[in-house]
């Protein structure tokens, strides 16, 4: 009874943590969408901006994002740039975001590889035990045998 107490008790204040979390969210892009005049350093490039990692704002139709430290990673993988250091400071959205399909892609096809060739290996690993007669009821009755037996002296002395 008094468990479920406390746990109705916790996921209220979770609850009203996650609430509060939105509302500074929210409340922190809006004073972002009515900073951004001319001259104030809020353009496109500019060092303000350079430095608000991930964020996005629009300038002439097109949605620019400053790229995080993965993306530009994405970015020189699908060879958009050359290397890290030739990635702007502020890249077009739809360029990061197939960057990123490329990224995600290719790493799932490497976890793919990664685990056929370990289940090969496992297999191969098996026949040879197969050949030369291990097994894991084999394994079984040598540890309960060897645990009883352990038990049967100390139960002596």
């Amino acid at each position: 009874m008094v468990w479920s107490t406390k746990l109705q008790a916790n996921s209220k204040s979770i609850i009203a943590l996650g609430k509060r979390c939105l509302r500074s969210i929210h409340s922190s892009s809006r004073r972002f969408e009515s900073s951004k005049k001319p001259g104030t350093g809020s353009e496109v490039g500019s060092a303000n901006q350079q430095a608000n990692v991930g964020a996005t704002l629009r300038a002439g139709g097109n949605t620019k994002t400053v790229p995080t430290w993965l993306d530009k990673r994405y970015l020189v993988w699908s060879k958009y740039y050359k290397s890290v250091d030739e990635v702007p400071g502020v890249v077009d959205w739809e360029t990061i975001k197939r960057a990123r399909s490329y990224g995600t892609i290719r790493t799932n096809l490497g976890c793919i590889v990664i685990g056929l060739i370990g289940a090969m290996l496992f297999v191969y690993l098996g026949k040879q035990d197969a050949a030369r007669g291990d097994n894991i009821n084999k394994q079984n009755l040598e540890w309960h045998k060897k645990i009883n037996e352990d038990y049967e002296k100390s139960k002596k002395a």
